[in-house]
């Protein structure tokens, strides 16, 4: 009698302090079904346990099974109490994290009534578990402390597509050296500790249920981990990621029907030379040329060229997404948040310029690391990569000069800019040699600001001696916010402020009368970086099917209302920051 009240009095005071702890943590709907449904699986779970392996959890033999039922159970509780949205505050929606942790391990505590075979399964599995459990926890807890919301799968794209040396700058920047040597140690101690403690306890299994009692329990906790682990914290993640990612895949195969069927028709009988100079993570609040009252002047050439008639700077520019991969696959191809989101529109500016007959560039100093980028790149004449990738921009200087001095180019440069670690995008040299000139000291950021900057400035006077073409245009894929950088975790319209200026040639305005008129006023209104695709169409003079006069700059038809205008591929409208 005395064990029967034991099996059911520590499930309940372990549950007790899961749902105490939800409802300080903030969670909602704790005592709606939903929320309470969850709790009385977890309370049968724990029982069951109990029985089939003979373990009082509320005993120094049960230490292991509460820590890893308050694993999966505390910091997501903690999470969803204080998420953004109300939604997410739902208590109920942390069900696979709770049912997950239970079954996964009341497994682990019932394998050893099996026997030898079930104790040997069991001394892999015990510091496995522990091991994803920590990791799992520790990285969604990180996640929080950055972004103070539940983790969004968006911000799993760029961890699929990043490169060693992306994610190694990302973790020194983000976490540090002592930081990540302290979680290392950490995590260690946790899997060492703890295995080794509950492997070394000499626990009587006999005490538990019948074998066969506990071997049917056993074979339910694995079923029902196995499912609930698909749609738990990282895991579901990761596939939802993975599926965008196939999605842009299935898109790149689209493109290579849609360039057999493309057809381009020329306004100007031949188009002269375009280039599309891509930033990144450039944020126009930090660029005394878009934002006049900042404290430096990060931009002294771009502010000097505001002034100069051939430019045209728009102040109300935004990123369509607040990463990359997501802006470029909008950017650089017909498709856009407005109206052209069929796969019809899957045709590239690369795909325009060539069927025009332009001889196509693609120079990077990124790793191309989403497939629909790769895809788009491949298409170009000319593929240059510089040779320390990712590292100095100053590098794009060099590859430029293989570009020929006659002909008709479309050229597509791509910047790192300001991305993250910001310091690590400007050679010391040239620290050295501005930072006495500042009227007081720039952060990594500013720096990096300013050092592009400098770059355009190189390219420009490059291109104005060697190649003249008729126009270009610079944009940032996205912003940077500097708390919460540019994750979709925790939205900031930093993220999206982005720089934009075109510049158009004197024989181009010759050729339009109208085209100062046009880009003069449309640079006043607002402008998404997702229509670049119509704009730099425009000003080539190449009209393909998935070009509209309503999403180009220099054309008098551009129409983008405030109240129309939106980001993240639609979900918010950009008129709450007007």
């Amino acid at each position: 009698m005395v064990e029967i009240l034991q099996i059911v009095f520590d499930p309940f005071i372990i549950s007790a302090i899961i749902y105490g702890f939800a409802i300080i943590a903030g969670c909602t709907n704790l005592y709606k079904w939903r929320g309470l449904r969850i709790g009385l699986f977890g309370l049968i779970y724990m029982a069951l346990s109990s029985w089939a392996s003979g373990i009082s959890f509320l005993s120094a033999d049960g230490v292991l099974f509460v820590f890893l039922v308050f694993c999966w159970t505390l910091p997501f509780a903690w999470v969803r109490g204080h998420a953004l949205s109300p939604e997410d505050k739902d208590f109920s929606r942390m069900k696979s994290e709770y049912t997950f942790g239970m079954a996964f391990t009341s497994l682990v505590i019932t394998l050893p009534r099996f026997g030898k075979w079930g104790q040997t399964a069991d001394s892999i599995i015990v510091p496995l578990f522990i091991l994803f459990t920590i990791v799992s926890v520790g990285s969604y807890l990180w996640y929080f402390s950055k972004y103070h919301n539940v983790f969004q799968s968006g911000d799993m794209i760029p961890v699929l597509l990043t490169n060693l040396k992306e994610a190694s700058a990302f973790i020194l920047d983000e976490v540090g050296i002592l930081r990540l040597f302290m979680c290392l140690a950490t995590c260690i101690l946790l899997v060492g500790g703890f295995s080794a403690y509950y492997l070394g306890l000499s626990i009587n299994y006999s005490k538990g249920g019948s074998f066969y009692g506990a071997f049917i329990w056993g074979l339910l906790c694995f079923v029902v981990s196995l499912k609930y682990v698909m749609s738990s914290y990282p895991i579901k993640h990761l596939k939802e990621a993975r599926r965008s990612i196939l999605a842009m895949k299935k898109i790149s195969k689209v493109h290579g029907d849609n360039i057999k069927k493309l057809d381009v028709h020329l306004e100007d009988g031949h188009p002269g030379t375009t280039v599309l100079i891509i930033g990144e993570s450039a944020n126009r609040n930090h660029m005394r040329a878009f934002n006049e009252g900042y404290f430096a002047d990060t931009t002294p050439w771009e502010t000097e060229m505001k002034k100069a008639s051939h430019f045209y700077f728009l102040d109300k520019a935004y990123a369509c997404f607040s990463q990359t991969a997501q802006v470029l696959s909008y950017m650089l191809t017909g498709m856009n948040q407005y109206n052209h989101q069929d796969p019809s529109y899957m045709v590239s500016l690369v795909d325009a310029a060539k069927a025009a007959g332009m001889d196509t560039w693609w120079i990077s100093n990124q790793g191309a690391n989403d497939t629909l980028t790769v895809s788009i790149a491949k298409e170009a004449n000319h593929q240059l990569w510089t040779i320390a990738r990712q590292g100095d921009d100053s590098q794009i200087l060099d590859l430029l000069s293989e570009i020929p001095d006659k002909g008709n180019h479309f050229i597509v440069i791509h910047l790192m800019g300001s991305h993250i670690r910001y310091k690590d995008r400007v050679p010391k040299e040239y620290v050295k040699e501005i930072g006495s000139k500042l009227d007081k000291p720039l952060g990594d950021y500013d720096m990096s600001i300013m050092y592009t900057d400098y770059i355009l400035h190189g390219i420009y006077d490059f291109l104005m001696k060697r190649i003249h073409p008729d126009s270009i245009i610079y944009v940032s894929d996205h912003g940077e916010d500097m708390k919460y950088t540019h994750g979709t975790g925790h939205f900031t319209f930093d993220m999206v402020r982005i720089p934009c200026w075109i510049y158009a040639s004197s024989e181009l305005k010759k050729k339009r009368p109208e085209l100062d008129k046009h880009l003069r006023g449309n640079s006043l209104g607002v402008f998404t970086n997702d229509l670049v695709f119509d704009t730099v169409s425009g000003l080539m003079g190449v009209r393909t099917s998935a070009y509209s006069p309503q999403c180009d700059l220099s054309s008098d038809s551009y129409d983008l209302p405030v109240e129309v205008s939106c980001t993240m591929h639609g979900k918010v409208k950009l008129e709450s920051d007007m």
